[in-house]
């Protein structure tokens, strides 16, 4: 019976604890989320050069906001669920992101808003006054929330991937003149090229070079036999076929075009060149007409063009590209071809 006794009293103990805990819970629950005040930091934004998210970019911009709570600092940890409410000019948008660096001895914290991806990227304009709301999840639950506070000006334009021209990078796109150089077109190693030169305004022919080498530039070309007037499209030349023969960023190109299924003849040829950044295209350029032809050298005369055996980079060439009226057709008889198969396989698939 003493026995018993002493397991209800323990059991009446935990019953009375377990309910002190819930009702602290509920009154937690019924306190909501801790306020926290926000106010614009060292000029709101800021294209700051120390990022560690800057990638190849001078800076990244980023928004500061500085955190306290009652007029103390606050550390609130960055893995959290943060979500900011940014309004402003013809803006709303409310985006996820974590501060990518935290200073909290001036109560800081960094927000590259130009560094995210999709819906979660905010892009400030110069000159317009924002108001910020933060807003912190712990799980689903509301943890820390900030009142809407204005004051959050843009004073300069932000840095923004893809966008913003890179150092180095023309601002606009940029003519070239193209030129033959040497023998224009000839054989050399053991490949047949077709060399040409180009010049711009201003051009850093050594940061072009180095950008193509590494992927960062792409090029495309456009050449045009003028003596048959097949016209042959490159959409990415890859200067990988005899490393270190090939570009001569700060003087010269050299095009292995057999490598890529055209056979250079002794004729001419009009060349088109594009680079670009992405999508972006940096510099374009077309040659004079039929500019390209051979200087009648032993080298390649006697010789002949070098066709290889194995073309390495053949499914990278659209055959011949057609212009004007031609260009019309050719996109109405693929779409025609299109549709036709489209209806065959619908049949297929009834059957």
């Amino acid at each position: 019976f003493k026995i018993f006794k002493t397991m209800k009293k323990t059991l009446a103990i935990v019953l009375t604890v377990v309910m002190l805990l819930s009702a602290m819970s509920m009154i937690s629950f019924a306190d909501g989320p801790e306020s926290i005040t926000i106010a614009p930091k060292f000029g709101a934004w800021e294209n700051w050069a120390n990022s560690p998210n800057k990638g190849e970019y001078g800076a990244a911009t980023q928004l500061l906001i500085g955190i306290t709570k009652d007029g103390g600092k606050i550390d609130i940890p960055a893995d959290l669920k943060w979500e900011l409410t940014i309004t402003g000019g013809e803006q709303t948008k409310t985006i996820e992101m974590s501060p990518a660096t935290k200073a909290l001895d001036y109560d800081l914290y960094r927000f590259e808003t130009c560094l995210g991806e999709g819906e979660n990227q905010f892009v400030p304009v110069k000159g317009v006054d924002y108001t910020v709301t933060v807003k912190v999840y712990d799980g689903e639950t509301l943890a820390y929330e900030s009142a809407p506070t204005a004051g959050f000006t843009c004073p300069m334009d932000p840095v923004v991937p893809g966008v913003t021209p890179l150092p180095g990078d023309p601002e606009t796109t940029q003519e070239l003149a193209l030129t033959p150089i040497f023998g224009v077109i000839e054989n050399y190693g053991g490949i047949t090229y077709l060399l040409t030169n180009y010049a711009g305004t201003d051009l850093n022919k050594t940061y072009i070079e180095k950008c193509l080498k590494s992927g960062d530039y792409t090029m495309s070309l456009t050449v045009t036999d003028e003596d048959t007037g097949i016209t042959y499209f490159i959409p990415e030349y890859f200067f990988d076929v005899s490393p270190g023969n090939e570009i001569y960023g700060d003087w010269f190109f050299r095009f292995a075009l057999g490598h890529y299924g055209i056979t250079l003849e002794n004729h001419s040829y009009t060349l088109k060149m594009d680079i670009y950044r992405g999508d972006k295209l940096l510099y374009t350029g077309t040659s004079a007409t039929g500019a390209y032809k051979s200087t009648q050298t032993d080298n390649f005369v006697v010789n002949g063009a070098i066709t290889p055996e194995n073309i390495p980079h053949e499914h990278k060439v659209i055959g011949s590209a057609p212009t004007g009226d031609a260009a019309i057709y050719a996109t109405i008889a693929v779409a025609v071809a299109a549709v036709a198969l489209a209806v065959v396989f619908k049949k297929r698939a009834t059957i």
